[in-house]
């Protein structure tokens, strides 16, 4: 089970990101964030599309009132949050794929961005959330930001765990070997031989 990280720890591990990152999004490759943007709007299509039938199979299944609102609601969180988390991956793959980790405009960015979706899909003509789902709504950016900042935590540790995890052996052997010779955590082995040769 991991740990999550708190508040403190993201806001200092962030910080520290944007130390010890050379490139930031404005050194970024334009191919990378368009590619992002695309695969993003291309999935988040299929995703809406999904849970509109969805919400048009309550509204013709269920009767009006409490059970058919809630289930709509449910729905729209859903798909906001699918949405968001979508936004998270494809922007964090661009990262990966150019070898650097987001600094802290670039999550000010994307949880502004997580905000704006979650605005744009909220109420409106066709759905007014209920208070308790707009209690849910004004939490959602936030909970997926920070899964996303222990996702990046996580990625910062991995090659720090990869580094730790290896170990280099070496041997020195002056003159013939005759036999095996072990190498490996604990085999400290000193191999003396001498070779009288008489002709």
């Amino acid at each position: 089970m991991s740990k999550s990280l708190t508040l403190k720890e993201q806001i200092e591990l962030g910080s520290l990101f944007q130390r010890s990152n050379k490139l930031t999004r404005n050194m970024r490759t334009n191919d990378a964030q368009e590619l992002a943007n695309a695969k993003y709007t291309r999935q988040a299509q299929a995703i809406s599309k999904t849970h509109y039938g969805n919400i048009e199979r309550h509204q013709q299944s269920l009767a009006k009132g409490g059970a058919m609102a809630a289930a709509i609601d449910a729905e729209h969180v859903a798909m906001l949050r699918e949405l968001c988390e979508l936004y998270c991956k494809t922007q964090l793959e661009s990262f990966v794929a150019e070898e650097i980790l987001p600094g802290e405009s670039d999550f000010r960015e994307m949880l502004s961005e997580m905000e704006g979706i979650i605005r744009r899909g909220s109420g409106g003509e066709f759905w007014t959330p209920r208070p308790a789902t707009n209690e849910l709504l004004s939490r959602l950016a936030q909970s997926v930001y920070i899964d996303l900042r222990n996702q990046v935590a996580q990625l910062a540790l991995e090659p720090k765990l990869l580094r730790s995890a290896q170990s280099s052996y070496s041997v020195n052997v002056q003159g013939d070997v005759i036999g095996g010779v072990q190498v490996g955590t604990g085999n400290a082995q000193i191999i003396k031989a001498d070779h009288d040769t008489e002709s």
